[in-house]
């Protein structure tokens, strides 16, 4: 990025907050209360992925203490799973791994660390049920950073009470498919990604355990997707 020139492209984490300054406190303080207003729902998601360009130190003391401004509005706080080892984050803080199936990176431990401080875990592996990921190699949309494409078989091929080893299934709060809109611009571009993946993820988190992969293949391929923007 340059400086006073808008930025446009799709990278991350190459800045950061003035952790040191109160003023930055006060910002926060602000929006978590705006939004705090807006819901009636328990949890209210502070991020916390992707702070490349934050000295650790200075990202543990971020994230700890606008969790807490979280609690002071009223709400759990919710980070993703890079902050489940900040040392003084609050108990029953709740954690999103946005890892692999198959946890790499020590993403695994991050997650365990919201249990061990009474908190529980949402599930959003990205090579699973990150919507954005191109079905296949040949699909203009999406990307593929997720360990490349994602087939439909792929997404359904988990269960999130294995992803992560010491994240039983009592302690994931839920599953949420995420969707990123860096190749969107349209809500027919939306429906292109996200069916029927999106069921895969729905019966992830809904359904028992133990249903086989054909039958569900088998009841996906007789439902007639109607997209929103567009005729079926």
């Amino acid at each position: 990025p340059t400086r006073d020139e808008p930025y446009t492209g799709f990278a991350v984490g190459f800045s950061s907050l003035r952790t040191d300054l109160e003023e930055t406190y006060d910002f926060v303080r602000d929006v978590v209360g705006e939004l705090a207003a807006l819901t009636p729902g328990p949890y209210l998601h502070l991020g916390g992925d992707e702070a490349l360009g934050t000295d650790r130190a200075d990202f543990d003391r971020f994230v700890a203490r606008a969790a807490r401004l979280v609690i002071d509005a009223g709400k759990i706080p919710v980070t993703w799973h890079e902050a489940g080892t900040t040392p003084d984050l609050p108990e029953g803080t709740v954690g999103q791994y946005w890892g692999f199936r198959t946890p790499i990176e020590g993403m695994d431990e991050k997650a365990r660390g919201f249990v061990r401080r009474g908190g529980r875990v949402i599930l959003s592996p990205a090579d699973a049920i990150y919507l954005d990921m191109k079905p296949d190699a040949d699909e203009p949309l999406g990307l593929t950073w997720a360990d490349g494409p994602t087939s439909l078989e792929r997404s359904y091929d988990w269960d999130p009470a294995e992803v992560v080893p010491g994240v039983a299934e009592a302690d994931i709060l839920g599953v949420e498919a995420a969707m990123w809109t860096e190749t969107v611009r349209t809500a027919a571009d939306i429906d292109r990604l996200i069916w029927p993946r999106l069921a895969s993820a729905a019966e992830k988190a809904w359904s028992p355990r133990g249903i086989d992969a054909a039958d569900f293949h088998g009841r996906v391929a007789r439902i007639a997707w109607r997209p929103l923007g567009g005729v079926s």
